[in-house]
């Protein structure tokens, strides 16, 4: 169970959460296109999403909030 950011975006989804998980583990994002069978850009567009929506600048930032929010172990 992980705490839900309640801005004005809502949480990251699944997928977005997904998305920084293999980004933590030092995957690109074509790396984790390969993985999920997405493309680069839809995986882009999870990582935008999810640094949007953790109020974060980048997406170390965003990794690093997830992890201490508990989306990420």
């Amino acid at each position: 169970m992980w705490i839900v950011y309640a801005g004005p975006a809502g949480p990251p989804s699944e997928r977005e959460i997904e998305a920084l998980k293999w980004t933590a583990d030092d995957k690109s994002a074509q790396d984790i296109a390969e993985i999920l069978l997405l493309s680069k850009n839809t995986v882009d567009f999870h990582i935008k999403n999810s640094i949007r929506k953790l109020n974060v600048p980048n997406k170390t930032a965003a990794v690093v909030r997830a992890v201490l929010m508990g989306m990420i172990q």
